[in-house]
């Protein structure tokens, strides 16, 4: 009798989990809403997040995370297991938290996360959270900070209390999204509407729209095929809204202090340098507005990391002697020819920059070493003129990997670095360079397209590996 009863009562359970799991299949599931952080300066949606994190994980760049980048996954999937009882997963994640995926972003760097929860997450999950009602605000997760806000049917994740204050309805949902795609939208700063499309290598396309016509000079120092890393793009709006906090925030405080504290040590160590000097009476006069920046790798000739970059900025006179007087720079200068062009040399630091100027499509080109010169103006020979298509950026993680190698390890020897030598630096980083080395190479081309009043950059691009 008390195995009937023993079975029976087994029997009464996975009839109500059968029975609960109809039940979860078959009711219609509404529409999600979502919600954004006021003051939005960025937010990315996923229609189908776990769609899309399935078709990622097949993909060249997911594969060598999982295999070179595995212990710091783990943490992540450790934090996932002890806070909510689930291994992350496409499945599991479609199962508990549902399809849809909003995060955004403030000025001051907060995030927002939404999404609509399962049937399942509210009878298992939703309890341990602790979420009393829509209203009220629960305590802070006492290791990881974050707090939660239960609205209507949706389930609200912030790193700040008062974020739940200042949340707006999602009124932009971009429609016609497939499964595996993700959209980004920038907001402060630029309009720009991106979609990546994770079934196909992360290729990327999107539009930027500008509100004044962006003179096209540039496309003739774009075509950098022959840079191992290199980019070009027009300081505003681009880098000036680097400069923003919440892109900070975003660019800085993901990076570990260990990998943030040699980077800005390197930074600081060009303080109180003419470099410093010029930018800063660059930044004053405004020349950066309508600038063209870019960088192609650290020098290898020095035993500090010394970046080779340059900028070409509009300019109306082209007399050194003007320009060295308006920007308040006492200077000497040299003639120098590069090919058909005449130009100058200013050493300015010692070897380590020796700037070389050109006055080049009524606008001054100036690059932090002669031998870059002697680079870009065999790379304008070779560009077409007439050409509305260029590629705007190109990125070889395996340089790039070299060049934070080349920081980092000169952070330990100099004993910058608290209770981390060279050996130590080196062991920490050789996962990532082994990572960096096999994505390969990132590149955006654009198009552009002016009309009455304003200027639409249409983007596309994406990873290539030729290993």
């Amino acid at each position: 009798m008390r195995y009937i009863y023993k079975f029976s009562f087994i029997a009464i359970v996975f009839l109500f989990i059968f029975t609960a799991i109809l039940v979860f299949l078959r009711v219609p599931e509404k529409e999600f809403k979502g919600y954004l952080v006021k003051d939005t300066g960025l937010f990315v949606y996923f229609a189908d997040f776990p769609s899309f994190w399935s078709s990622f994980k097949k993909d060249t760049i997911a594969i060598s995370a999982s295999k070179h980048l595995f212990n710091y996954f783990y943490d992540i999937e450790l934090f996932f297991r002890k806070r909510f009882g689930i291994r992350p997963t496409p499945l599991r994640w479609k199962i508990w938290a549902g399809k849809p995926l909003l995060i955004s972003w403030n000025t001051s760097g907060d995030y927002l996360l939404s999404f609509k929860p399962s049937l399942l997450f509210r009878l298992f999950i939703l309890p341990s959270l602790n979420i009393k009602n829509a209203i009220e605000i629960n305590k802070t997760d006492t290791e990881t900070k974050f707090y939660y806000l239960w609205k209507g049917e949706e389930l609200l994740i912030s790193n700040t209390e008062t974020t739940f204050n200042q949340i707006i309805p999602f009124t932009s949902k971009p429609l016609n999204m497939s499964k595996s795609m993700a959209c980004i939208r920038i907001e402060k700063g630029l309009n720009a509407l991106l979609f990546i499309h994770a079934e196909n290598k992360l290729f990327m396309d999107g539009k930027i729209i500008l509100d004044k016509w962006v003179e096209d000079n540039f496309l003739n120092l774009t075509n950098f095929q022959d840079s191992n890393l290199s980019f070009a793009f027009p300081y505003k709006p681009i880098i000036s809204l680097l400069s923003e906090t919440y892109i900070k925030n975003l660019v800085i405080s993901p990076l570990p202090e260990k990998v943030s504290q040699p980077l800005f040590i390197w930074l600081s160590s060009f303080k109180n340098t003419s470099i410093e000097k010029l930018y800063h009476q660059f930044l004053q006069k405004k020349m950066l507005e309508n600038a063209i920046l870019f960088y192609n790798r650290t020098s290898e000739k020095f035993s500090n990391p010394i970046p080779e970059f340059g900028l070409w900025f509009p300019y109306e006179k082209n007399n050194i002697q003007y320009l060295l007087s308006e920007l308040d720079l006492d200077w000497q200068y040299y003639i120098k020819k590069w090919g058909p062009y005449k130009g100058y040399i200013v050493p300015i630091w010692n070897n380590a920059f020796c700037l070389s100027l050109l006055y080049y499509q009524k606008g001054w080109l100036i690059c932090s070493q002669e031998p870059l010169m002697a680079k870009i103006v065999d790379l304008i020979g070779e560009s077409k003129n007439n050409q509305r298509t260029s590629r705007i950026l190109t990125v070889n993680f395996s340089q790039l990997s070299d060049d934070l190698e080349k920081i980092f390890l000169w952070g330990a020897q100099k004993e910058f670095i608290i209770d981390i030598n060279e050996r130590d630096m080196t062991n920490l980083f050789s996962p990532w360079k082994e990572f960096f080395k096999e994505i390969g190479t990132f590149t955006i081309n654009t198009r552009t397209i002016q009309h009455d009043k304003e200027t639409s950059i249409f983007i596309s691009g994406g990873f290539t590996n030729e290993n």
